[in-house]
């Protein structure tokens, strides 16, 4: 599960790679934009995720999420806070642990490294927004 919070004038837009490779907008799979979306992640591959609007994702506004088969992730309180804005990728593993960027993260720590992924992102909007 992927939970972002964010404040008007964004959007949670799902897209293609290539849509997401090249902030190409207009072309989503999904779009919210009430300010708090939560996405349950039930199939294996990459999701992809861009704020749709002109600029953001072009900006760093973009998150791209890796479900390997067979991968499950509980619900969990942990919250996670800082960091700065950028490309995003978060690799749910199918075994124990994997890698992220030379991290190992286990399925319980998958959740608080997409929170902490969504919180970044979140947080170098509202830098933009200031």
């Amino acid at each position: 599960m992927v939970v972002f919070n964010y404040g008007s004038g964004h959007t949670v837009d799902e897209v293609t790679a290539s849509d997401y490779k090249t902030c190409t907008v207009g072309n989503s799979i999904t779009s919210d934009s009430s300010g708090a979306t939560t996405i349950l992640l039930k199939t294996a591959g990459t999701h992809n995720y861009i704020c749709a609007t002109i600029g953001h994702c072009g900006m760093g506004m973009k998150l791209s999420v890796s479900v390997g088969s067979g991968s499950t992730a509980a619900p969990s309180s942990n919250s996670a806070s800082g960091g700065s804005g950028g490309n995003s990728t978060v690799t749910t593993p199918a075994s124990t642990t994997s890698s992220t960027t030379g991290v190992g993260i286990s399925h319980s720590s998958s959740l608080v490294v997409a929170l902490w992924s969504v919180i970044s992102l979140v947080g170098f909007c509202m830098f933009l927004l200031s």
